[in-house]
Parts: structure tokens; sequence; C-alpha cells
């Protein structure tokens, strides 16, 4: 099963607050927006094949979800915030792509900061069944000051910077989640690695249309 949904999405100014990150994270800078867009609503495609039929999808042992974002004059200037739990499963991964599938980030499970008070279960030594789970990711536009982005990376937040809309007319966002631990008899999660309320997919939850100087 291959499906594509689509949405219409209003974007706003910052509310002012900074990203949920650990406790020096409050130095950070914001990319919120006055209306936040679920996964649900956005163009992403979900992949649930029994067999391999596309480049980005080697194994149908692993679940895939992938937005494609076009990027011009109104989209070039907008951040993401990715929401969601880690999986139930071997390892999993973000990337962004440009829009002729050359890799231009990853986030690999074990580089992702979990939020505070949860665990990151790919994390060497961490409990693989370990909760709560959760983690936030930020993809910020490419005018965003460098000053805003050391503040994010001395924070210890998730983040990197979208290409500008001269050098790729678009980007994908991909997420790869691999062998279930249902594949282990570990219970009875999806081939996405999650099952019934224990965890939640992620989801692109919220886009700004600009951004703001840690303090402004």
């Amino acid at each position: 099963m291959f499906a594509l949904t689509a949405c219409s999405v209003r974007t706003g100014p910052l509310d002012g607050s900074a990203p949920s990150r650990p406790a020096t994270a409050s130095a950070g800078p914001t990319a919120s927006a006055s209306t936040a867009v679920s996964g649900n609503q956005c163009p992403m495609a979900f992949d649930a094949s029994e067999a391999d039929f596309y480049p980005v999808q080697p194994s149908f042992s692993a679940g895939y979800t992938m937005s494609i974002q076009k990027l011009d004059s109104t989209t070039a200037s907008w951040a993401y915030e990715i929401s969601g739990d880690f999986p139930y499963s071997q390892w999993m991964a973000w990337y962004l792509y440009d829009i002729k599938g050359v890799p231009l980030f990853k986030f690999s499970d074990t580089a992702i900061t979990a939020d505070p008070g949860s665990t990151n279960p790919y994390v060497p030594g961490n409990k693989i069944l370990a909760a709560p789970r959760s983690y936030h990711i930020y993809l910020m536009p490419s005018t965003t000051p460098s000053s805003v982005v050391s503040s994010m990376q001395s924070a210890g937040t998730n983040e990197a910077v979208m290409p500008s809309s001269s050098s790729t007319p678009g980007v994908s966002i991909v997420s790869r989640s691999y062998w279930s631990s249902s594949n282990d008899n570990l219970g009875s999660y999806d081939r996405f690695g999650y099952h019934g309320r224990r965890t939640r997919p992620p989801r692109r939850s919220r886009r700004s249309s600009r951004i703001r100087r840690p303090g402004s």
C-alpha cells in the first residue's frame, strides 16, 4: 500500500516560547507557529508494501515516511518541527534529501537527543523498552542566523539547516524504522515499531514564517 495525503497550512509569527529541550535550551530559538499541522494533514507518503519496489526502501521489514516540500519564495523561510516517540525497532533515522535524492543530513538513532524526562532506547546501556521515549527535531530555514544555530547546538537541540531555494527547488524529509521488535518476539508491533497507545508515530507538527533570535 502506498498513499499520499495533502494539506493547506497557515503560517504566523512566533509565540515567543522556546523549544522544549534540556535545561540549557532556554537560550535557544523558537520554531513554532500559531497553527500546528499534524502529519495526517501534511503531504506525506506512507509505505506499507509487501515487496521492494523503489530505491528509498531497501527492505520490506522497514517502515518509511516521506514528506516532500517545495522550496520557493514562500516556503523557503519556513521552519519544521518533527515530534514523535522512538519506535520499538532495531534502528531508526531521519534524513533530509534534496529534490534529486542527494542526502543533505542524517539524524542517526543514537545521535538524537531525547526530550527532558525521556530516554533514547538506542543509546548503549539504555533499556530498549524504556518509556517515555519522545524526541523533537527542528529543521531551520537557510536564512537562520548563525548565532541561532550555535545556540541550538550548544543547547543540545536536534537541528539541521534547510538548503536555500536557489540550491534546490525542494527537499524530501524521510524517516526509516527497521526491523520492528515484533521480529524478536518482544511484542505485537507494526513494521514501523509502533504498538497501540504505547507510543506515537512522528509527525511534522509546526511551521513558522520567521524566526526570532534568543531573548527577542
